[in-house]
């Protein structure tokens, strides 16, 4: 019998993997699983930091889920605007590949699988097709619509836990010389460009709101925040999750020590 995945699935065995990971003895991390509050539909499902790693994390039952969510007239137009913003802005887009990821149960192996969230949208496509394009002279390159890495869980866990913390360039994106996950300056900017390209409108008092109109239903949804307070909250919440594990398992983060619940 074929059984359904949803989302909601695969974030508790997300969950699950990185707390067998950490109750290891790895560096302890603050993960707010946002479902059902007002993050998931401003920055994802999970947003998470490592040390001063930050990520975002988009879950869908298929890879196929992520074209759904951008394609035209889809129903959350502020991917949309997104996509269209990452195809166009190098910047933005080095940002993403290091801080933005797709999850999805994997069709070839069945397990949960890891990419860039900009990329999930491509087709995958076979390396001769890849190669054969590109020796086209009339061919232009456009670098999202390919597939970019993958990676299994252990991977991403890793890549997300590298300890060195050297910053790669002196101008932004800032980006870290090593691993994934990228600097808060950089989650900034990141989420100002996820919601800069949107709508505004005026209330009746004079107030102006950002926010995106519905394709499907007509309707304008306004987001009653702005970028830079949207990353303000996110600390904040992490600050306050690194203070409860702190409280309840008598682990300081600088300990380095795994969780302790004897």
């Amino acid at each position: 019998m074929k059984t359904e995945n949803y989302e909601s699935h695969l974030v508790g065995l997300f969950m699950q993997m990185w707390g067998r990971r950490e109750g290891m003895g790895t560096e302890p991390a603050s993960l707010l699983n946002n479902a059902q509050n007002p993050f998931d539909h401003l920055l994802g499902d999970i947003c998470g930091e490592v040390r001063s790693r930050y990520f975002l994390m988009e879950f869908k039952e298929s890879r196929k889920g992520f074209y759904e969510e951008v394609k035209p007239n889809s129903a959350k137009p502020h991917r949309t605007a997104l996509y269209a913003h990452l195809k166009s802005d190098l910047r933005c887009r080095r940002i993403a590949r290091f801080g933005h990821f797709a999850g999805y149960l994997s069709d070839e192996t069945n397990e949960l699988a890891f990419e860039p969230y900009a990329h999930s949208i491509a087709t995958i496509k076979a390396k001769e097709e890849v190669t054969s394009a590109c020796l086209q002279l009339d061919y232009q390159w456009e670098e999202l619509e390919y597939r970019s890495w993958t990676m299994n869980f252990n991977a991403l866990y890793d890549s997300l836990h590298t300890p060195d913390l050297t910053l790669f360039g002196q101008s932004s994106p800032w980006l870290f010389a090593s691993g994934l996950g990228v600097p808060e300056a950089d989650l900034e900017e990141y989420v100002k460009c996820m919601y800069s390209h949107l709508q505004y409108m005026e209330q009746d008092e004079g107030v102006l709101l950002l926010g995106a109109l519905n394709p499907v239903t007509g309707k304008f949804h306004a987001i009653k925040s702005t970028p830079f307070q949207m990353v303000a909250d996110l600390m904040n919440k992490f600050e306050s999750l690194r203070r409860t594990m702190e409280k309840y398992t008598g682990n300081d983060r600088n300990s380095g020590s795994s969780f302790d619940f004897g």
